[in-house]
C-alpha cells in the first residue's frame, strides 16, 4: 500500500500526462511519474514526525535514562522515544515495540539509546495488530545505538529507499531492510547473526563494501586482530551462524516468553569462540558491482 504523499503524487503524474495533447513516449511518462514519486517520497519523509515506541515486557532490573539527565525503572507497557536510553542489568530484558511493527529484545547487560524512530503520523500501527504486518505500513527511519550487549531484533519489509533502520556499535553498522538477526558488542570484538532475510554490514573501523549476511549466516570482528583484507573489501569472514544463538534468538521472537533472559552475555575471551571450529567457513570475498548489487568471488 502506498503511503498518501506517494498516491497524491502519482495520481498528479498521471493527471498531468493525461492533459498533454501531444504523444508522450513511454520512456518519457516512466521517467516523469518516476520523479512524481521521488517527490512524493522526499515530501513523506519531511513529514515524518517522532515515534512512539511501547514497552511489550520487562524482566528484572531495567531502567530508561531520559536527555534531561533523569532516569526512571522501565515498565511494561510505558511508552519512550527518541533520546532514551534504556539499560538491562543482569538477567534482565526489555521487548521494546515500534510503532512501524518492529520489535527490539534488550538482552542481559545491555545499553541501547534509542537515537531516533520517526514514522509517518498516520502510519502507527498499536502493537495488538503487529501479528498481521508482513510489511511496515508507511515510511519510517529508526537509529539504534548499542555500547555494550546484545539485541534482537524483527523489522518489518520495509518502503525502501526512503525508510530505513540501522544499527551503530563501536565496531560497525547494521542496515536492515526487513529481516530477524541479532547484534552483539563486547569490548573487544562484534558479531552479527541473521536469522531470516538479509543485513548489510559494515564495520566502522575499515573501509570497502559491507558484508552482505543472509539467512543463517553470522560474521565477527574482533578488535586488534589482522583481518584478512583485500581491495575487494573483505570485512572478517561469513559463516554458519551458531546454532545455539539462532534458536535462542529464533524461540524470544516467535511465542516464547520475550521477558525470560536470553543467552548471558560472554566474556571479551569466550564470546566468538562460541563457534564451533569444525563449522565450514565461507573466505569468499564481497564486492558491489557498478550496479548496487553484491557479488561473492
Amino acid at each position: 500500500m502506498k503511503s498518501t504523499s506517494e498516491s497524491k503524487a502519482l495520481l498528479k503524474a498521471k493527471s498531468f500526462l493525461g492533459c498533454v495533447a501531444t504523444p508522450v513516449s513511454t520512456s518519457i511518462r516512466a521517467s516523469f511519474i518516476a520523479a512524481a514519486l521521488a517527490v512524493g517520497a522526499v515530501t513523506a519523509a519531511a513529514a515524518m514526525q517522532q515515534g512512539q515506541i511501547e514497552v511489550g515486557s520487562v524482566r528484572g532490573n531495567v531502567t530508561a535514562s531520559f536527555r534531561n539527565g533523569e532516569a526512571s525503572p522501565l515498565q511494561t507497557g510505558s511508552m519512550v522515544n527518541s533520546g532514551v536510553k534504556v539499560a538491562c542489568g543482569r538477567d534482565s530484558t526489555a521487548e521494546l515495540l515500534l510503532a512501524n511493527g518492529s520489535r527490539v529484545i534488550v538482552q542481559p547487560n545491555t545499553e541501547l539509546l534509542i537515537t531516533k524512530f520517526d514514522i509517518e503520523p498516520t502510519g502507527s500501527v498499536p502493537s495488538a495488530k503487529f501479528d498481521q504486518l508482513s510489511a511496515e505500513p508507511s515510511f519510517s527511519s529508526t537509529l539504534l545505538n548499542m555500547e555494550r550487549g546484545k539485541i534482537i531484533v524483527e523489522v518489518r519489509k520495509l518502503k525502501v529507499p526512503v525508510s530505513d533502520f540501522k544499527i551503530r556499535t563501536p565496531f560497525l553498522t547494521a542496515d536492515v531492510k526487513g529481516t530477524a538477526f541479532y547484534v552483539e558488542q563486547s569490548n573487544t570484538y562484534a558479531k552479527v547473526g541473521n536469522v531470516v532475510g538479509s543485513v548489510a554490514v559494515s564495520p566502522l573501523l575499515q573501509l570497502g563494501a559491507p558484508v552482505v549476511l543472509q539467512q543463517d549466516q553470522m560474521v565477527i570482528y574482533r578488535l586488534g586482530e589482522g583481518h584478512e583484507e583485500s581491495q575487494g573489501g573483505l570485512y572478517g569472514r561469513v559463516q554458519p551462524i551458531d546454532p545455539t544463538e539462532r534458536q535462542d534468538a529464533s524461540n524470544q521472537l516467535s511465542g516464547g516468553d520475550p521477558s525470560a533472559p536470553g543467552s548471558p552475555m560472554p566474556s571479551d575471551e569466550q564470546g566468538p569462540d562460541r563457534v564451533k571450529p569444525e563449522m565450514p567457513i565461507d573466505n569468499s570475498i564481497v564486492n558491489t558491482s557498478p550496479n548496487g548489487e553484491s557479488q561473492h568471488i
